[in-house]
């Protein structure tokens, strides 16, 4: 049963006109944005904020579960703003009778709040550095108060979030005992970085930050910038945002000319960062440094001072001015100035991984439900993706499907197939529930103490209570089920049995007759047929590398064989002949039973000739099953040093080879789609070493939709859709010399390589529809629902 838990999120004290706390809104705003792009949480968040604010702040088309509250018209400042902090907000969490209340300024209520959990983003300590550095610049009083509220939010707050290790160290010099309660979740960009400049900017135009804050520094920056132009053999045009005028109380303004541009909106911002050739940032401290990631996001240079958050955000980047001298400030400022587009965007790429705001919306998410006490998942009952390609062919018997899947720890290939099977089902006329859950809640907070997930490997209580109850609620003819462990748990098919429901089991790997999925130990594969096939896996320790978690696993599966509890599948569906094949040399599921269904695929487009590619690609799980050894290895050999190769993907395996990787491989990590769009667009082909029987990876239609062909070791069903040396090159697993010549052949003409990429866009047009893998899966439940008529009126 889902949560129905509620969360106020306090935004009244947010004026997006009047605010000095630019980076605080920003921050606001766009964690809300990510937060309504997340699948249901099991919470509800009730955003509490002005008429004013919610024009700005709000999403558009939020989902059901965020819902504004609107009191007043403004807040932001003066005793306005004491009474919505201090009184308002304990009297909306009693009236709206939340469950935990989020403040994302960093600052809680003097009283109390009753029966109600409180999280906090504290983004810096800048009460302290005013204290230090201008304690003349604030009142005592108005310092004090800062003070106060600060080590109140550290010792009240239930979970504290911040932006840096530098703000997370601050904070715990005021409060060490707080340790357990602090956490680091980075920010994005305030603004969005869509640039898709491919040259740097090469304009006369220097962009500065400014304010009259001083710990902005922008009067000692200007100055700085006056002294640089006076000896600059280039002229450049100084334009400030944040000011309309040269302040009065800063003194006689510098000689060179200054544009000041006021405040700006988000869309000047960005041509103002477009245009620029470099952002100077002196800030002396910053919690963060948002301006720094959105000048870098539209490839622009920037010169920072470090000694602040810049530290640990943007170390290694060229531009840090140590805060010495002139003379310091006119190395970083010519060493920010000589870096290319390529560089920049490397850096910006680097930061992005982890300072973004789906990042973040996920981060804030797991620790708000780490204090509800609620599982830590994404939404159980998903929606179905609908069909973005045309159909067809319509089932004559359409179903009711509940379709079950436990996401593996890292994102792979299975899980897009998952999705893609729903919305192809979807489009037939048939009806899919999907309940999904995911093995990271095993890995994260709250998670079950290593017994226990031991335990509930064969049976999660919990979940097939869940699951019952969606059954009863839905009334399904069928289950289709992916993998199932660990959370969904072995017993799935004994409670099967128990209300008789037929199972289609689809098969992405080869459990349940290896343990480990694979058929693969100790760097070798093993036969179907061994009758010390399972032992072996356990030896090896071939599932997540643990012999005792092998051993479990290898002893659910066949507790399901003995009791009988396989009966309840009705068809095993491996997604190759091949893999069907392997199954039945197993000789341990019914034969009538294992019925081939091959992957379809959606064409989302026309894609032109292919462009001529840079690099070698290798999309997919880093693991050392999948060969990412053998090409880290191959990589390094004399003869490819002058080929490039990519490799996009996480797994298990990924520091052990990342840190023996050579120059001319460049790890990026998970991709999503977009990015993958783009490296297979310009890559000349993409490279898949599988060690294993692989059953049929989708990597092959994703090579062929863009124009490209694939390296593939002959071995699974990858023979099955790839054309030897017509679409690609079939070759023996990690024989070094085949691999070195057909990469070296494709590296040295391009036009042969685009000429297979056309043949595989050719191929894949014509050998995979959707109208025939429905046909298909509807001729396979007839199998078992003999009513199923799979006769096509159309």
């Amino acid at each position: 049963m889902l949560h129905r838990t509620r969360i106020l999120f306090y935004a009244l004290d947010v004026d997006p006109e009047r605010t000095s706390s630019l980076g605080i809104f920003h921050y606001t705003r766009n964690l809300l944005k990510a937060i309504s792009k997340q699948p249901y949480p099991g919470f509800e968040i009730y955003v509490l904020t002005t008429q004013k604010a919610a024009q700005v702040l709000m999403p558009k088309d939020p989902p059901t579960w965020i819902r504004v509250v609107v009191h007043g018209r403004d807040y932001g400042s003066g005793m306005k703003r004491l009474w919505a902090d201090h009184i308002l907000s304990i009297y909306y969490c009693a009236h709206l009778n939340v469950d935990a209340v989020f403040f994302p300024k960093g600052w809680i209520p003097l009283t109390p709040i009753a029966n109600c959990k409180v999280i906090t983003t504290m983004h810096d300590q800048m009460h302290q550095h005013y204290r230090t550095c201008y304690p003349s610049y604030y009142s005592k009083f108005r310092l004090f108060y800062w003070r106060l509220l600060s080590n109140r939010s550290l010792k009240r707050s239930n979970c504290i979030l911040t932006v840096s290790e530098f703000s997370r160290t601050k904070l715990l010099h005021m409060r060490p005992q707080a340790s357990n309660a602090i956490h680091v979740v980075h920010e994005g960009p305030g603004i969005e970085c869509t640039t898709n400049c491919t040259e740097k900017n090469t304009s006369d135009s220097l962009l500065v930050i400014g304010s009259r804050l001083p710990h902005k520094q922008t009067h000692d920056t200007l100055q700085r910038l006056d002294l640089y132009l006076q000896d600059s053999p280039k002229t450049f045009s100084v334009r400030v945002i944040g000011l309309n005028s040269w302040p009065s109380e800063w003194g006689p303004p510098p000689k060179g000319t200054i544009q000041f541009l006021g405040r700006v909106d988000d869309q000047r911002l960005s041509e103002e960062y477009t245009r620029a050739s470099l952002l100077v940032f002196l800030s002396d401290m910053e919690g963060f440094g948002m301006p720094l990631l959105e000048a870098l996001g539209h490839n622009t240079a920037i010169c920072y001072r470090g000694g602040h958050a810049a530290e640990d955000i943007f170390k290694n980047i060229p531009g840090r001015w140590d805060g010495q001298d002139q003379n310091s400030f006119v190395e970083a400022m010519e060493a920010a100035l000589k870096m290319n587009t390529i560089e920049i965007q490397e850096h910006y790429q680097r930061i992005k991984q982890n300072a973004n705001w789906t990042h973040s919306a996920r981060h804030h998410i797991k620790f708000m439900k780490a204090e509800l006490s609620l599982p830590l998942l994404h939404n159980k009952i998903r929606e179905t993706p609908p069909a973005t390609f045309p159909v067809k062919y319509k089932s004559k018997r359409p179903l009711v499907i509940l379709q079950l899947f436990n996401h593996y720890l890292k994102p792979g290939g299975e899980a897009t197939s998952v999705d893609r099977i729903a919305s192809h089902l979807q489009s037939a006329g048939h009806q899919v529930v999907r309940y999904h859950r995911f093995s990271a809640e095993w890995a994260d907070l709250g998670a079950p103490f290593m017994p226990v997930q031991a335990f509930r490997m064969f049976r999660n209580s919990e979940v097939l209570n869940e699951i019952r109850e969606v059954h009863d609620k839905i009334k399904p003819d069928i289950w289709v089920l992916h993998n199932i462990q660990p959370i969904i748990s072995l017993s799935i098919y004994k409670l099967a049995r128990e209300l008789d429901v037929p199972i289609v089991q689809w098969l992405h790997n080869y459990r349940p007759i290896s343990p480990s999925g694979t058929l693969y130990a100790n760097n070798r594969l093993l036969k179907p047929s061994d009758p010390l096939l399972t032992i072996k896996e356990i030896l090896a320790g071939s599932w997540r590398n643990s012999r005792i978690q092998t051993a479990a696993n290898a002893i659910g599966l066949k507790w399901c064989f003995t009791r009988g509890h396989f009966t309840s599948v009705k068809a095993w569906v491996p997604v190759s002949k091949r893999m069907r094949d392997i199954f039945l040399e197993s000789k341990k599921l019914p034969s009538n039973r294992i019925h081939t269904i091959r992957h379809a695929w959606d064409m989302h487009s026309n894609i032109p000739d292919p462009l001529e590619g840079q690099y070698f690609l290798f999309i997919g799980r880093t693991l050392t099953s999948k060969g990412i050894g053998f090409l880290i290895d191959l990589f390094a050999l004399n003869e490819l040093q002058d080929c490039k190769l990519i490799i996009a993907g996480d797994g298990e395996d990924r520091a052990h080879w990342e840190a023996r990787s050579t120059e001319n491989i460049t790890w990026v990590g998970w991709v999503e789609q977009k990015q993958k769009s783009k490296l297979l667009s310009e890559c000349i082909a993409v490279l898949f070493p599988s060690l294993w029987d692989e059953p049929l990876s989708t990597i092959a239609y994703e090579a062929y939709e863009h124009s490209k062909p694939l390296i593939c070791s002959n071995s699974g069903g990858m023979p099955e859709v790839i054309v030897d040396k017509k679409t690609g090159f079939l070759l023996a697993p990690e024989e070094s010399k085949e691999w070195i010549v057909a990469i070296c052949r494709l590296y040295q003409n391009k036009e042969e390589a685009a000429q297979m990429g056309r043949e595989g866009h050719a191929w894949l047009n014509s050998h995979v529809t959707l109208d025939l893998w429905n046909e298909r899966f509807d001729e396979v439940i007839s199998t078992f629902y003999p009513s199923t008529n799979t006769e096509n009126d159309s």
